[in-house]
């Protein structure tokens, strides 16, 4: 399995624009509709109203490989600028 945290930080006051395009866009419902897709979940800090967190599991690499390729993916990719400062990521392999 493939774990994957990552934490945004977000440009002030942009933190709920972002979920709520990550969500009229499709790409919670659309990352949670793939076959390998084991867990997708945001959350809110609630230290720094600018920051957020997202949970992911995965079955395996290549299912990972395969959501890169999709279109709420991309279009994630594509609207970040607008909405973040950062994002870091961190991928850990389970068993």
């Amino acid at each position: 399995m493939l774990v994957i945290n990552v934490f945004y930080k977000c440009k002030p006051g942009k933190r709920e624009d972002f979920l709520a395009m990550v969500e009229r866009e499709g790409v919670r419902t659309g990352s949670l509709a793939e076959e390998g897709n084991l867990a997708y979940r945001y959350y809110r800090s609630v230290a720094d109203e600018d920051e957020l967190f997202l949970y992911e599991e995965w079955k395996d690499v290549d299912a990972h490989g395969v959501h890169r390729t999709m279109p709420h993916y991309q279009r994630l990719q594509e609207c970040q600028g607008e909405f973040l400062e950062s994002t870091t990521v961190n991928k850990y392999i389970t068993e």
